[in-house]
């Protein structure tokens, strides 16, 4: 009896050193050179073009500006938009698109992947199924996958509840463990709404790699977060960023001053931040925000935004090389 209770000991301790190790336990994965930082564009096949059947896009606008990662999403238990394309009126979405595109071999892709109305179901087991066929499409990715799960998780539209949200965060990342996925960097992703409880949505240092946060309007996006970094020293990730603005109706130096300029300087002046994946929709042509004030953010909107892009972009501080 005694060999059998050291065995199940071992054995309990054993998985627990297993457990975390897609994470990196933590530690941060897939960041730039020191001094570097990335660019993702998203978030939708539109959006990103350069594609066959989608080539009027950022791509196709900027064609010697490779960004270091595209951004898209999925959904856990379906998982649509991953394999197969979709469209629930924000953009088509479809991660394969990518793989089977040689023009983004080695890109970066950080995924959104929603959650809302599932986070018991999948803490108790009941779409493993689901999160073993993400972790073998990413591991067959060969590329670095930025998951982002439960993004916005603080942001009550998603009504994630702290403790359910740290479970299945937690199980997601212990079925990933279970199929040796190693090029997953997990993104915890706020709303950038400055909520003083944050931290009860965090799953633990050792399930997370960066924190992410979204960079919109309102007053100083992200606060809570950057601070919430320095505090666990992670890396960040303005993980959706886009001025609520039509760019074709404004005056470009006017919005660049007012939006992207105070965006860049808080990037350049930060260590921490990484990473900024801009949302290059034309958002009044997608039937889910049509109407709703968002505009149009595409950069090839406006020729002063264009130009100014060009030469920040083209600075050696951003790179398309993580680690």
């Amino acid at each position: 009896m005694k060999i059998l209770l050291a065995t199940l000991i071992i054995a309990c301790l054993l998985n627990e050193n297993q457990a975390q190790s897609s994470a990196n336990f933590g530690a941060p994965k897939f960041t730039p050179p020191p001094g570097k930082k990335l660019v993702f564009i998203g978030q939708d096949l539109s959006s990103v073009g350069g594609l066959e059947t989608f080539d009027a896009g950022y791509l196709d606008h900027f064609e010697d500006h490779m960004p270091a990662g595209v951004t898209t999403y999925t959904s856990i238990p379906s998982l649509a938009g991953l394999e197969s394309r979709a469209n629930w009126g924000a953009g088509t979405v479809q991660a394969q698109a990518y793989l089977e595109d040689d023009k983004f071999d080695g890109t970066a892709i950080s995924i959104g992947l929603y959650l809302v109305g599932e986070l018991r179901k999948i803490h108790r087991g009941k779409h493993d199924e689901a999160i073993v066929k993400l972790a073998q499409w990413i591991k067959a990715s060969n590329r670095p996958i930025f998951l982002r799960i439960g993004y916005e998780f603080e942001g009550e539209w998603n009504d994630y509840k702290p403790k359910d949200y740290i479970k299945a965060w937690q199980h997601i990342v212990h079925v990933f463990d279970q199929h040796e996925v190693g090029n997953v960097a997990y993104v915890w992703q706020s709303a950038g709404i400055n909520v003083s409880n944050i931290g009860d949505w965090y799953p633990g240092d050792e399930y997370v790699n960066w924190v992410g946060y979204s960079h919109f309007d309102g007053p100083d996006p992200g606060r809570e977060m950057r601070a919430f970094a320095l505090r666990h020293n992670k890396p960040i990730m303005i993980a959706e960023a886009t001025p609520k603005v039509d760019l074709k109706a404004v005056d470009g130096e006017e919005i660049w001053a007012s939006w992207y300029a105070p965006l860049l300087e808080q990037i350049y002046g930060n260590d921490q931040i990484i990473a900024l994946a801009y949302i290059n929709a034309f958002w009044d042509q997608q039937p889910m925000w049509h109407g709703k004030g968002w505009g149009d953010a595409r950069i090839e909107a406006n020729e002063f935004v264009k130009r100014a892009w060009i030469a920040e972009t083209q600075k050696e501080v951003w790179t398309e090389m993580v680690d």
